[in-house]
């Protein structure tokens, strides 16, 4: 697990300035920082810079020990006139020389280099060479109160100690830069419980069940926060109001957290949590239960849905069958009276023709029997025509 390089406050460390002036012949030289260790604690110190390089900055033997502390010199040297300083809370006035204090500035780190480049720039002239230095000044307790590692963000550099120095990674190394790109693409609230009992005899093992897992609670030794345990979480529940600086951590004493946060003493305890594998097995059986009646009812919809489609399908092909029998019968009837009548006009042709025969055979005889007629009356002719002459004849001779 890593260690948190952490940021030092002002009332955690000490910072210390001083001026002088150098009135060498380097007048390429615009700018220059050097920066010294020196370890007057008991115990070694590995200084950890951006590329997570460690430097191993051994104790001095007891002939040089004084105060117990660990010291950071950094020493600045500039020529006034070729060099801007842009520091963070600082404006710059190039036109009168001078530096004015923003409405932010609060860093006591930079407030101790804004002072130390006024004074400088103050005592210097534009020829002359400048220089300063800034002494941090990092206590033991200092180390003990950050777990060993301590990050100098104004300086850019971790400190820690031996024991803890393999854990640590600098936070602005390429591979803090990836640990923390891959923290963004992660998504989710965060929620984080732990246990603190500084003396390791108030508070055992306890675990807790979330989402149907039994997870183990860490147990700490933090004899700096009270006993208790501990929830952080990245926002408060759902209807609960909250501040900024509230949101974040709650604790509570040991003779609560267990019904407060429901934690138990054992994993079986834990895995039953509120009765959930009985509660589980309850829920699966009703959801086999609720399956298998789901199943029934769309076993039986499909059994109602296969009749009625049989059905249909029944009648359709009944109705068709009518329908095939009572075109078949029509045929048939067609067939017959067009049979019927192809007949009765055949019989009506023969009919007239038989009656027009019998009228050519009367006509026939009727003429034969004129003729024999004519033949007879032809025959008398001659003599009505000479019996006529004679009558006439007669009468001529009378009247004449």
């Amino acid at each position: 697990m890593l260690h948190k390089a952490i940021a030092v406050g002002s009332n955690t460390r000490r910072i210390k300035t001083s001026v002088q002036l150098n009135k060498s012949n380097e007048r390429t030289t615009q700018f220059r920082i050097n920066q010294t260790f020196t370890n007057y604690l008991p115990f070694d110190v590995v200084v950890i810079d951006a590329n997570n390089d460690h430097t191993l900055i051994k104790k001095l033997t007891p002939d040089f020990s004084k105060n117990e502390i660990f010291t950071i010199h950094r020493h600045y040297s500039w020529n006034p006139d070729r060099v801007e300083f842009n520091i963070p809370g600082i404006e710059y006035d190039k036109d009168n020389d001078a530096f004015y204090e923003c409405d932010e500035y609060s860093n006591d780190y930079f407030d101790c280099l804004y002072k130390m480049i006024t004074l400088a720039d103050k005592q210097a002239k534009h020829t002359e060479f400048a220089e300063g230095g800034i002494d941090v000044l990092v206590s033991e307790s200092l180390f003990t109160k950050h777990n060993g590692a301590i990050f100098i963000k104004e300086l850019g550099i971790v400190i820690a100690t031996v024991e803890v120095e393999k854990d640590v990674i600098h936070p602005h190394s390429t591979e803090a830069q990836l640990n923390n790109l891959d923290k963004e693409h992660e998504t989710g609230f965060i929620f984080q419980i732990y246990a603190n009992d500084p003396t390791g005899t108030m508070f055992n093992t306890r675990y807790v069940n979330l989402n149907g897992q039994v997870y183990k609670i860490p147990l700490v030794k933090d004899e700096q926060n009270p006993p208790g345990v501990y929830i952080t979480r990245g926002e408060s529940p759902v209807g609960v109001g909250h501040t900024r600086h509230s949101k974040l951590l709650d604790r509570y004493d040991f003779d609560v957290a267990d019904k407060a946060l429901n934690l138990y003493k054992t994993p079986e305890d834990a895995k039953d949590h509120f009765g959930l594998l009985t509660a589980q097995k309850e829920k699966e059986l009703k959801e086999l239960d609720y399956k298998l009646k789901e199943q029934a009812i769309e076993n039986k919809a499909k059994l109602e849905q296969m009749q009625v489609d049989f059905a249909k399908e029944k009648n359709e092909i009944e109705i068709e069958h009518k329908r095939q029998i009572n075109e078949y019968k029509a045929l048939l009837e067609e067939a017959k009276l067009q049979a019927d009548l192809r007949a009765a006009k055949l019989k009506k042709q023969a009919d007239e023709f038989e009656e027009r025969s019998m009228a050519r055979k009367d006509t026939y005889e009727s003429a034969s029997y004129s003729r024999k007629d004519w033949s007879e009356y032809v025959k008398w002719i001659p003599g009505v025509v000479v019996g006529v002459a004679a009558a006439v004849a007669a009468c001529f001779a009378i009247f004449l």
